[in-house]
């Protein structure tokens, strides 16, 4: 529900598919949305990139999800932004992190045609 209020509020292009990438980790956890304002700023649809400052924040799992976001948004890569990190976590984590990159992939348009064809 917080992901479709985010889309609605950001009222971004259908085809944003990084955005809405970014706004679905965003929206995964109650505190991760409550922190919203420091990552995304909803009035002007923008993407406020993280500041070292507010490492203190967000917990290792939520910084773990905010690199995630940032690398589908814009390719943003670090130590810890690997399939292996990401994936190291606990099953909620890892089912978040699946369905981004499915949105950002626009893996459901593919696994249509896919299916089509077949």
């Amino acid at each position: 529900m917080r992901y479709v209020q985010l889309l609605i509020k950001s009222d971004i292009e259908r085809s944003d598919s990084e955005r809405k990438a970014f706004l679905y980790i965003l929206s995964s956890s109650e505190s991760l949305y409550n922190k919203l304002n420091l990552v995304y700023n909803l009035s002007k649809n923008q993407v406020i990139f993280f500041n070292q400052k507010l490492k203190g924040e967000f917990t290792v799992s939520e910084r773990l999800l905010l690199r995630l976001a940032y690398n589908l948004f814009n390719g943003y890569a670090d130590e810890y932004t690997t399939p292996r990190e990401t994936f190291h976590f606990d099953d909620d984590i890892r089912f978040i992190a699946f369905n981004a990159i499915l949105t950002r992939f626009n893996a459901e348009m593919s696994i249509k045609l896919i299916n089509a064809k077949s």
